[in-house]
């Protein structure tokens, strides 16, 4: 039999942890207030219609890494269609095609993380190793785009955990969704039971005032929320600024949140006239089937199309230690044609010729977010974990840097971590929890 609380549980976020959280919290009955601090839900989930372009155009999340069930169980339930990714991926180095493999460094990474030695950055791991050079830096371009990173900040213990948790999940297998990512948000919400669940948008939260069994968000509207307890699913950064100001301090939290950064990220859409790599090739290969192109120079090393669907747009990446501060808009989308030009060895005239629309977005520079997504730092593979701890079964903790079991960073992590703070109240306070 369920219990019913009477005072509601306060969720700070309506990203995937928020509305996965809330979802679970009113299937057992249980009142739930949603302070999402924008005019949208998604969070990091950013899907966007713009008439200029032949479909919607992500600029938060995009791909579902491998075959991660959390969210899978969602597309199935919306009837969604996941497309495989089954282009063909190029490393270019010194303008020619790669032929680096880097299965050895991972294979050393994978030595370290089962070994006694203390746990360092990714670049003083490479440092101690003796890897072949083109290897290592095809390696390092890899950890720093893709983990939106610093090679000699983010965790190499880390990196090798990831790699076994998604190795777990296919996650060599990449798709894209038939569907405006921004659907997979709206899924989570339309689950929650609407009996116990109040969304409310800009509302954003400036304090929270607590104590065990009582918390008060005050947004900075004035309004005050009132609960008998509060699920924190913010964006790491606002954690760490104290954006939002906690009354008792979250002391306990110190050490983690210094051991997790945030990855900065720059990111462009852009439309062309036609897909002119198609006709294209290096070294004799083909970009007929192009999915992911990298180069070994920065800023925007790295671009990808929409494979499996075959239309005129690229997404061009910088991300990481390649993020530029302090610049416009106008220069870094000519920053970004520079680079695809250098990339397909084309005129720079040509590139400029064909693009017929962009969008960028820096997830660095949008003050609620601060950034795109975390990475544990030298040191702080158990970070996430403690970060994830309740504190008095009063405050719980959810967002993807609280994800401890190797999946920080992405929506499935997300998602679990917001069902795992649901199940962290509902124990704590009798519920059943199933």
């Amino acid at each position: 039999m369920k219990t019913i609380i009477p005072r509601p549980v306060i969720i700070i976020g309506a990203g995937a942890a928020g509305l996965a959280a809330g979802r679970s919290l009113t299937r057992h009955g249980v009142k739930v207030i949603i302070l999402e601090a924008s005019q949208r839900i998604g969070g990091r989930i950013h899907s966007i219609l713009d008439e200029r372009f032949p479909i919607p155009v992500e600029l938060g999340a995009e791909f579902v890494h491998g075959v991660p069930p959390e969210t899978f169980k969602i597309l199935n339930q919306c009837k969604i269609e996941a497309l495989e990714i089954d282009g063909t991926f190029f490393a270019l180095q010194s303008g020619k095609v790669s032929k680096a493999d880097h299965t050895g460094i991972w294979n050393a990474l994978e030595l370290f993380a089962d070994s006694e030695e203390h746990d360092c950055s990714f670049a003083d791991f490479a440092s101690r190793n003796q890897f072949a050079a083109d290897d290592l830096k095809a390696a390092t371009a890899y950890v720093e785009g893709f983990n939106a990173a610093h090679a000699n900040l983010i965790s190499a213990r880390s990196l090798a955990i990831a790699n076994e948790a998604t190795a777990q999940i296919d996650g060599e297998r990449q798709f894209r969704l038939t569907a405006p990512y921004l659907e997979v948000a709206k899924s989570l919400y339309s689950q929650s039971d609407s009996k116990f669940c109040e969304l409310r948008l800009n509302a954003e939260v400036k304090s929270v005032h607590w104590k065990k069994g009582s918390v008060t968000c005050e947004t900075r509207g004035g309004d005050k929320v009132e609960g008998s307890a509060v699920v924190v699913t913010l964006p790491l950064p606002l954690l760490q600024h104290r954006d939002v100001h906690f009354s008792p301090g979250l002391t306990v939290k110190e050490q983690a949140l210094n051991k997790i950064e945030m990855g900065k990220v720059q990111r462009i859409v852009m439309l062309f006239k036609e897909s002119f790599w198609e006709k294209l090739s290096i070294d004799g290969r083909s970009f007929d089937n192009l999915s992911f192109i990298t180069s070994d120079q920065t800023p925007f090393r790295t671009w990808w199309t929409l494979n499996p669907r075959r239309l005129p747009v690229l997404i061009g990446w910088n991300a990481g230690a390649a993020y530029i501060e302090n610049m416009g808009e106008e220069e870094l989308v000519k920053i970004a044609l520079k680079q695809l030009a250098s990339i397909f060895q084309v005129e720079e005239s040509f590139i400029r010729g064909q693009m017929q629309a962009s969008i960028f977005y820096d997830w660095t520079n949008d003050r609620l977010f601060q950034g795109a997504y975390s990475y544990c730092k030298a040191g702080g593979v158990d970070a996430p974990r403690i970060l994830a701890e309740p504190i008095q079964d009063t405050l719980y903790f959810a967002g993807e840097a609280t994800n401890w079991q190797g999946h920080i960073g992405t929506v499935h992590g997300a998602i679990e971590s917001g069902d795992r703070a649901a199940g962290e109240y509902l124990r704590a306070h009798n519920i059943f929890w199933h």
